[in-house]
């Protein structure tokens, strides 16, 4: 448990500074409909070939998807105040 603290106290201050708002805009290009998440946090899902942008706090950003067949990618990314982040998800 004192890991899992530890690792939640790095992330808090991975974070950038302020109230910032940055934006991961995600294209789906794997022919199947994907679960989104930001930091954890359940986004929604993205149908094959369409795009969505989706609001975070600036600084260290985890973002990860999943398909329906189980398969799931993550990407980590620093985002500067009012930047948007385009990550595209290749099968």
């Amino acid at each position: 448990m004192a890991e899992l603290k530890d690792k939640f106290d790095l992330f808090a201050n991975t974070r950038g500074t302020g109230e910032f708002v940055a934006f991961v805009k995600i294209e789906n290009k794997t022919g199947r409909t994907l679960d989104i998440y930001i930091d954890g946090n359940y986004m929604g899902y993205l149908y094959a070939d369409e795009t969505s942008v989706y609001t975070s706090h600036n600084g260290t950003t985890n973002a990860r998807v999943f398909d329906i067949l189980g398969n799931t990618v993550k990407e980590v990314f620093y985002l500067q105040p009012e930047q948007t982040f385009t990550w595209v998800i290749r099968p």
